[in-house]
């Protein structure tokens, strides 16, 4: 999905497509929830001297639940995704100092809306916003992506902000990342909540598990069927065909018979010669 969401932003006129892939990535990066991804501000983030070249690590400080502020990494790929967002709204990523990370492209017309945007300073999205965003990507997706299977289709059916950020914490405990840190990007206020990642990493792998042995159980079937086979066949041409066998056979009850007379011819002659 996220190829195919690359994809789309390559074109000039795909500003949309370009801020929803913000959106998405700090899902999915960074472990942001809506209100999280309505809020961060380019104030509050910071290059780490964690990566190398094109690559390095960001940190973004957020407000998130019981107003309790954490700071979460931010991907190479979520910063090249900013830079783009930002250019489309005739700025500056990298030497900006202030600002919404996330902010809409186009005003609607609208009276509040234009109100809203009357002094020309960029006002990030609402929560309500970032879900529609979500949406509007979700309905493309599954309209243009022809080769999703009907599984791939009920997910996406069902797919919110809240999941990407799920995908994240899936994909963490995935890669063995220590729970503890998990928890500090998640936010979570209890080891306990993170824990259930890796419980579903757990059920993941027991499936995979299952199917593997399924598999492979057929595979075995299959491999002592082919065995069968090939002994047959060999069995078979070994052995001469029923007309031969039959001559083979009448051929040895003759030299049977011959070798009697044999015998019987020499107890004869032995008699004559002893009488």
């Amino acid at each position: 999905m996220r190829g195919h969401i690359d994809s789309k932003c390559k074109r000039d006129t795909a500003s949309h497509w370009r801020t929803v892939r913000v959106a998405l990535l700090l899902a999915a990066d960074s472990g942001l929830r809506r209100e999280e991804l309505a809020g961060a501000r380019r104030e509050r983030m910071s290059p780490t001297t964690y990566g190398d070249g094109d690559d390095v690590v960001w940190q973004l400080s957020i407000i998130g639940k019981r107003n309790k502020e954490r700071t979460v990494p931010v991907s190479p790929a979520t910063i090249e995704a900013l830079a783009a967002h930002w250019r489309d709204r005739g700025e500056d990523f990298e030497s900006a100092t202030a600002g919404p990370l996330l902010a809409p492209i186009f005003v609607p017309s609208t009276g509040r809306a234009e109100r809203k945007h009357a002094d020309g300073k960029p006002l990030g999205y609402h929560a309500n916003g970032i879900n529609i965003l979500v949406e509007w990507v979700r309905k493309r997706i599954i309209k243009e992506m022809r080769d999703l299977t009907t599984d791939e289709m009920k997910l996406l059916v069902g797919t919110s902000t809240h999941s990407f950020r799920h995908t994240f914490g899936t994909h963490a405990a995935a890669e063995d990342v220590p729970l503890d840190v998990v928890q500090k990007i998640l936010g979570h206020a209890s080891l306990q909540t993170t824990s259930i990642y890796v419980q579903a990493e757990k059920q993941r792998m027991l499936r995979e598990a299952a199917q593997f042995y399924r598999r492979q159980k057929t595979t075995l079937r299959g491999t002592i069927k082919e065995w069968r086979a090939v002994r047959s066949f060999h069995i078979d041409a070994a052995r001469p065909p029923l007309q031969s066998r039959r001559r083979v056979v009448s051929l040895m009850n003759a030299a049977d018979g011959i070798r009697s007379l044999r015998c019987a011819f020499r107890r004869r002659v032995s008699g004559l010669f002893s009488s």
